[in-house]
């Protein structure tokens, strides 16, 4: 017997889904669903230190037509334990100490270098973050202002 992964069905047995409010079945133009037991998506996390472990790396395009890179950072225990975060690091003469105080931080090269990297070099790799909150597009956010190695984080909390 095959079972039912359509969470819009009831299960087997007349069971149904966590948060399906039973209806009548096909009536596809109304729906509920429940959602009194969840809480409001976050967006922002306390200020502060953070360890972080590298999730991602892609290169992409800014708004502005610059080469950069997107990192994805997730939080690494505690309450916000997962609580992901990017950074975008612009490839411009302007930005490029952003760029190094990452890859820095992850350990894989040092100012004064050309610094040459696989997305393997970077992903699972643990560093420390200061987080801190700002407002955009008219809602608060939790964005990595600084990256760092695990030392560097621990003498900032000394």
């Amino acid at each position: 017997m095959a079972t039912n992964n359509n969470p819009f069905m009831p299960a087997p047995g007349g069971a149904s889904m966590p948060g399906m409010v039973p209806s009548t079945p096909n009536t596809s133009d109304t729906f509920e669903v429940d959602l009194s037991d969840v809480q409001e998506s976050q967006y922002t996390i306390p200020d502060g230190l953070y360890k972080v472990k590298c999730m991602d790396i892609e290169q992409s395009v800014s708004k502005g037509g610059n080469p950069m890179f997107v990192w994805d950072f997730a939080v690494q225990g505690g309450q916000y334990d997962g609580f992901t975060l990017k950074v975008f690091t612009a490839i411009t003469p302007a930005a490029m100490w952003k760029v190094a105080e990452t890859v820095q931080a992850l350990g894989v090269g040092q100012t004064g270098q050309v610094v040459k990297f696989k997305r393997t070099d970077v992903i699972g790799k643990i560093c420390g973050a200061l987080v801190e909150s700002s407002e955009y597009n008219g809602n608060m956010r939790s964005s990595i202002s600084k990256v760092m190695t695990l030392k560097e984080m621990e003498e900032a909390k000394a």
